[in-house]
């Protein structure tokens, strides 16, 4: 890893209070996801400071989310079960105005994914993340553009890709950074929807939270690639990373 001065220096005065505020506040994030990625986003939010918490359990969830700061949803190997436990999540992160995210992963691939994804934005996510093949499927079956569906919902839409693409209504902003090696570690995409929601649980403006989260990302993951010989070193370094500037935000 990098000298801690040689890290915290890329950092924004602005990014790091977020960052500061995510690691004082430890907020709690309910993550309904794919058990593929749950390990990874968990410990993700343990490195910011924030607490996660996992289950996709109809029976208990409700309890969790009332508890909760924030909710975290993704929709990778979705069955009956977790569709049952999405339903109460949302509903109850709804009732209570707490903010959620919605991740629809491959809602480009599954039409039945696609509907259970519609009929999830009546409850308002106040964040959508996807990759640009999943959001392009939104917008096709709803007929309408990101800025359409933003205003519709009041969602911020988050398109990631090499330039991550953020828009909420009329407001359009570009965040650049990442690394190629993260389309090659399972989950990186659900533990930024978990990160996203974070951030924005510690904030009144959601738009510039989850510009922030992005920006570290970015950051994080550059700084990461510089240490590592691969993915897999990768993987853990950018946990240390993640770890380092919440740590240095807060000293």
């Amino acid at each position: 890893m990098e000298s801690s001065d040689s890290l915290g220096s890329q950092i924004p005065t602005e990014l790091t209070a977020a960052i500061a505020s995510v690691a004082s506040r430890s907020p709690r994030i309910h993550c309904i996801t794919n058990e593929a990625a749950t390990s990874l986003t968990a410990n993700v939010l343990l490195a910011l400071g924030a607490q996660p918490s996992m289950t996709s359990d109809p029976s208990d969830v409700i309890q969790f989310v009332e508890q909760s700061d924030a909710l975290s949803v993704n929709l990778g190997m979705l069955n009956d079960e977790k569709r049952g436990a999405i339903r109460h999540a949302v509903r109850t992160a709804s009732n209570l105005e707490k903010p959620w995210i919605l991740d629809p992963v491959m809602i480009n691939v599954s039409e039945g994914r696609l509907n259970f994804c519609r009929n999830m934005l009546r409850y308002n996510p106040s964040a959508i993340r996807g990759n640009i093949m999943e959001i392009e499927a939104l917008e096709t079956a709803l007929d309408s553009q990101v800025e359409q569906i933003s205003e519709k919902y009041s969602s911020i839409i988050v398109t990631s890709g090499e330039t991550d693409r953020v828009v909420r209504s009329m407001s359009y902003k570009e965040v650049a950074g990442g690394h190629q090696w993260m389309a090659h570690i399972t989950g990186m995409g659900c533990a930024l929807s978990a990160t996203i929601g974070a951030f924005i649980s510690t904030s009144n403006d959601h738009l510039k939270a989850t510009v922030d989260a992005l920006t570290l990302w970015g950051i994080a993951a550059e700084s990461a690639h510089r240490a590592s010989k691969g993915p897999g070193t990768f993987a853990g370094n950018f946990l240390d990373c993640l770890y380092q500037l919440s740590q240095e935000s807060i000293s």
